[in-house]
């Protein structure tokens, strides 16, 4: 059989494939803020599972931390972030409880526009406990909704998106 790389947004697979297709569930529609992002967590180079044995990470370039909030710089603007500014990250799934991680420090990265990305598993706080594979009850810590808040903007009382 030959394959050839498909966007994932064109769903499609092939006749064959459609019974073990891959089907994303996640939050309604209903339950995320306009002005959420997309959350993607990430291992370093040096992490295994949950061990993390160091703070550099070469394949991104990030040294010295892993309290990092790696966004496509057009969302930067959009938001009115720069460089280095520091940020909280709070969930977007409105279902009355509070998750929320302070204090990372925003890096601009090639990463799809309306996503937001950090380590795991210091990002788990975000993830709802409801939000998890159907069968193995395996968190599910991609496409989390959140929102980015500015420090700045987090002491002065606003909640809404940076």
């Amino acid at each position: 059989m030959r394959c050839r790389w498909l966007s994932i947004v064109e769903r499609y697979f092939g006749a064959r494939a459609a019974a073990r297709a891959i089907v994303a569930t996640g939050f309604d529609d209903g339950c995320i803020r306009p002005d959420s992002l997309r959350l993607i967590t990430l291992r370093s180079n040096d992490q295994f599972n949950t061990t993390v044995y160091g703070y550099d990470d070469r394949f991104r370039g990030i040294r010295g931390t892993r309290d990092i909030c790696l966004m496509n710089p057009a969302d930067m603007d959009v938001f009115g972030l720069a460089d280095a500014d520091t940020v909280s990250r709070v969930s977007g799934a409105q279902d009355g409880v509070e998750r929320i991680v302070r204090g990372l420090r925003v890096v601009p990265y090639a990463i799809p526009r309306g996503c937001v990305a950090g380590y795991y598993p210091e990002l788990n706080a975000l993830v709802p406990l409801w939000h998890h594979a159907e069968g193995s009850k395996v968190p599910a810590s991609k496409s989390v909704p959140v929102l980015v808040v500015k420090a700045s903007q987090e002491t002065s009382g606003q909640t809404s998106g940076a």
